[in-house]
This record gives structure tokens, C-alpha cells and sequence, in this order.
């Protein structure tokens, strides 16, 4: 696979010249995200690491995992993380997300942030490239399961950030009830279960 080397926010990345890169939609996340502390993050979805690695660097005390179905892109991830200084404090779980106990201790987090694959299987024009599919589409994670498993790990009024489409943002509000999450008005899926 052939790699850039980019630099974002003064952090380094490596990622694919061809497959799927991070967007601007990360950057909006990271920014998005203002707890005035976090202890344990958890990024679903975490593509070559970069939500998690500029949360880690913000919140300078905080253990982040990055979760990364792609074992290329976790591959990645794990290269930038050694890249960044941060693997005392920053780990790489390649792992289905679909699957939230092998992600980690139930309520056990409490920040989780996730730039999910935004569309639903056939709409719109579906990537040729597996890798930038995957990511995109939800043919490996729905937007029920990826709450499912948000809410599994967060702790008793944890928070959940996460960047979607508007048009799903009436999806997101209904499947967030019954997974225990309360949306917030200004479209933030936040508050963990009670």
C-alpha cells in the first residue's frame, strides 16, 4: 500500500494515497468535542487514528483506544501512534465494533467519539475501493449498532460525540433512546445510560 505523510494540527499521520483518508468530517469531531477533562476516550471507527491521537494530545492524561475494523487501517493507526510519542497512553484494538464486550470494560469509558460510515446500504454511489466502502456505507456497522456499543462502554453520564449526516440526525435521536443515550438539542448524541 502506498502512504502519505501528512501533517494536521501539527500531529503526523500516515494514511493510504489510495483507500479511504480522513476528511475534514474528523477534524469537526475533535473540535466538536469539549468536556473540560476526560480520563478514558474511546474512538469507534477510528480509521488511521486521528480523532483519538488529537484527543489524546488535548487531553494530556487521558488512555484513548482506538477501535479499527480495517486491519490496514489499524495497522496504520498502531504506525501513527508510535509516530505521535503516544503509545504509553494511546492503544490500537482491531476489532468489530458490532462486538462491544471485546472492546472493552462495560462503562468503562467516559468520552466516546465516533466518525461512523454515514450512509445505508444503496444510497448513493457505493466506492469501488473496499476500504473507502466500508467506511462510508454502513455495510459493516449500522448507526443501532455503533449506539449499541457507545452505550455499552460509556459510564453513568459519560458522553458520545459523534459527526453524521443531517438527514439522519431524526435516526439518530429515535435509536438513541432505547440504547439508553439522551441526544442533546444541539444534535450531540451525549449523555451515557443512567
Amino acid at each position: 500500500m502506498e502512504l502519505t505523510l501528512d501533517v494536521i494540527k501539527g500531529l503526523r499521520l500516515y494514511q493510504p494515497r489510495r483507500g479511504y483518508r480522513f476528511s475534514l468530517d474528523a477534524l469537526l469531531l475533535e473540535d466538536f468535542v469539549r468536556p473540560p477533562r476526560a480520563e478514558r476516550i474511546a474512538d469507534l471507527g477510528a480509521g488511521v487514528g486521528i480523532v483519538g491521537l488529537l484527543l489524546a494530545r488535548r487531553y494530556r492524561r487521558a488512555r484513548v483506544l482506538l477501535v479499527e475494523l480495517q486491519p490496514p487501517l489499524a495497522e496504520l493507526a498502531r504506525k501513527n501512534v508510535a509516530l505521535s510519542g503516544l503509545s504509553r497512553r494511546v492503544q490500537v484494538l482491531q476489532a468489530d465494533v458490532r462486538e462491544p464486550k471485546g472492546l472493552g470494560e462495560a462503562g468503562g469509558f467516559d468520552l466516546v467519539v465516533s466518525n461512523p460510515p454515514y450512509r445505508r446500504p444503496g444510497a448513493g454511489r457505493l466506492s469501488p475501493t473496499e476500504q473507502r466502502a466500508v467506511a462510508r456505507h454502513e455495510l459493516a456497522l449500522s448507526l443501532q449498532e455503533l449506539l449499541r456499543a457507545a452505550a455499552y462502554l460509556l459510564r453513568n453520564k459519560g458522553r458520545f460525540f459523534l459527526v453524521h449526516h443531517p438527514e439522519r440526525l431524526g435516526g439518530c435521536f429515535w435509536a438513541s433512546g432505547p440504547m439508553g443515550l439522551s441526544p442533546s438539542a444541539s444534535g450531540r448524541c451525549t449523555e451515557g445510560p443512567t
